[in-house]
Parts: structure tokens; sequence; C-alpha cells
């Protein structure tokens, strides 16, 4: 059941929020996704790396499926060369993950685990605003993590815990 329960988590999100940015580990689940979500009234965008994250890694090519429209997008696509998946190790602790978040929204992490997260928020913003194209969407995620906006977000989200 928790299995499942990971795979369909933010389908099943209690708050049910309207505008969401999801990440599967693999097409056929992308398809799942879609089915689910075209019949919902979520705005969502749904991304698989074809090499296999569950996000927009950089390193190579991701699918994507927003209610707007779908296809590929490349490193390229968000004016950032290839990375390589040594670049984006996470940790080996959910910890040390969190401790990798922390570090983008404090401004010291490396440029790679910088790029990737911008990218993934560039796909968020665009999710929310689907006017916008996709660079104007980097610069309004970039603003945010370079001006501190996305650390006080994050931070004000925390102390209502």
């Amino acid at each position: 059941l928790k299995t499942f329960y990971n795979k369909l988590g933010p389908m099943v999100n209690p708050s049910k929020p309207q505008n969401q940015l999801v990440g599967v580990y693999n097409l056929q689940v992308l398809d799942l996704y879609k089915k689910v979500y075209t019949a919902s009234d979520t705005n969502y965008t749904i991304v698989h790396a074809l090499d296999g994250y569950d996000e927009v890694s950089l390193t190579g090519d991701i699918a994507y499926i927003s209610n707007k429209k779908e296809g590929k997008l490349a490193p390229a696509d968000f004016g950032f060369a290839p990375l390589k998946p040594a670049e984006l190790f996470g940790g080996n602790t959910v910890k040390e993950a969190a401790q990798i978040f922390l570090n983008v929204l404090e401004r010291k992490a490396t440029p790679a685990q910088e790029k990737a997260v911008l990218a993934n928020a560039a796909l968020g913003v665009k999710t929310v605003y689907p006017e916008k194209n996709l660079q104007e969407s980097l610069e309004i995620a970039t603003d945010s993590v370079k001006s501190g906006k996305a650390f006080e977000k994050f931070q004000k989200l925390i102390a209502l815990q």
C-alpha cells in the first residue's frame, strides 16, 4: 500500500493544490498520470527524464505533458549544457538531500545543483503561468532563488507547520 501511495501521492494530496508539477520515474506512469490528470480540474505538468530521473535532471531530454501541451525538452531549451549524473548526487540519506535543497535556497549549492533546481522551478512557474515562455519562467525562478525570495517563502511554510 505504501508503494502504491508513493506513486499516487500527488494525486491524493488532501490540500488539493490547483497547480502541480509532478515527476514520474517512467513513461508508463507518465501515461497513467496523464489519464488521471486529464479528468481533473488541476493545472498540471508531468515530467520524466528519458534517462530515468523523475524530474528535470538536465542530464538529457525530458518528456512532459501538461494540460496545455506535451513534448520533449532538452537542457539547451533551458539555456544549459547537459549535466553529468555525478554532478547531481543527492546524498545517501534524506537529511543529506534536504541539506542540498537548503544549500540551493541559501545560494551555497554547486552550479549543477542550482541549475537542476532552477529548471524544475521554471517548469513549475510555467505550469502556473502557461502564457509565459520557458525563458521567462526561468528568469522568474532564477530571480526567486537569487534574491532570497524562495528561501523566505520556504521559511514561512516551515513556520506554518
